[in-house]
Order: structure tokens, then sequence, then C-alpha cells
């Protein structure tokens, strides 16, 4: 069908950041932080500090921000960069499989793993699982520390991000 279009972002943006730190590391160099249109991936420190990284807030400005050790990696997927406006309806580029329609309820999902395969793929998993999906798909893909932020600006988030979350605009719930 020439009218769709399937995009691997899922993983994709994972799989460069886990072979760029190797390509980076293997040229020797020990500190550096890499961008991946907004997905970042740590290699040491930033001068003796851990690396702050800001998450955006689908509202505007950051949401709050994390800090990361080197091997870390902190991934986020949302509604609010990509999508497609038909009939006044904002329609986000991730596909709920379930359903073969976009994924709606929540609004931004971040991961926080020391596998950026693994980050990039749970925070779009994140995404689709919404509110209702959060705890199992937490439990399921044993994550740590990741975050979910409704459309109904909830904040879902696990212990362990809770402890590292420095949050910039507390969310309504």
């Amino acid at each position: 069908n020439p009218a769709v279009q399937l995009d691997f972002n899922a993983i994709a943006e994972g799989v460069a950041a886990a072979d760029a730190l190797h390509l980076v590391a293997a040229l020797g160099v020990h500190d550096a932080l890499l961008n991946l249109g907004g997905d970042v991936a740590a290699l040491g420190d930033a001068g003796g500090r851990p690396w702050r990284v800001a998450l955006r807030d689908p509202r505007g400005g950051a949401l709050g921000w994390v800090e990361l050790a080197g091997g870390e990696a902190l991934f986020a997927s949302g509604s609010y960069a990509k999508f497609r406006e038909d009939d006044d309806r904002r329609r986000p580029h991730v596909v709920d499989p379930r359903s073969g329609e976009p994924a709606t309820g929540s609004a931004a999902s971040a991961v926080l793993d020391l596998d950026p395969v693994l980050a990039d793929a749970a925070a779009t998993a994140l995404l689709v699982a919404g509110a209702q999906g959060f705890d199992a798909l937490v439990r399921d893909l044993q994550l740590g520390c990741a975050l979910l932020l409704t459309d109904d600006d909830e904040l879902l988030l696990t212990p362990a991000m809770h402890a590292r979350l420095v949050v910039l605009r507390p969310p309504a719930r």
C-alpha cells in the first residue's frame, strides 16, 4: 500500500547509539555525551561530574532533568514532536499494534538504562501501553528507571526514576 509508511525508529536510534558509543570509545574518547535527536547516551563523565540531561515537556520547555553516569542512555518518546492533523484531530506517529490506530492517551515517556536499544524500544512501548499498561510493562521489561506523562498531565514514575528525576514543572497529578 503506497499510502502506508513504516518507520523503525522505535529501535533505530538505540542501535545507532550503541554503535556510536563503541566507535567513539574505540577512537580513544573517554568522555562524551551523544545526542541522537534528543535521545542521549553517555560515555565517561562531564569533567568529573555526571551528565545532566533535560526531559522535554510536551507543554513546552523542560519537564525536569536527570543525571547520567557513563554507560547510561536516556531515550524518550512522545506524541508532541511527530504527528499529523486531520479532521481537527492530532494523530501521533506511534501506532498501537493492537488497533492499527495511532496510540493515544500518552504525551511522553522516557527510559533510562544501560542498554540504549532497550531504552529506545521501551520508551516507545510505554507510550503505547499508556497509564493502564505502565506497571505491567515496567515489570515485564524489568525497567528500573522509567516515566510516563499522560495526556491528562499525570506523571507515572518507577521508584528509581522518582529518585533521579528533578522535576521542573510539577504535573497536575
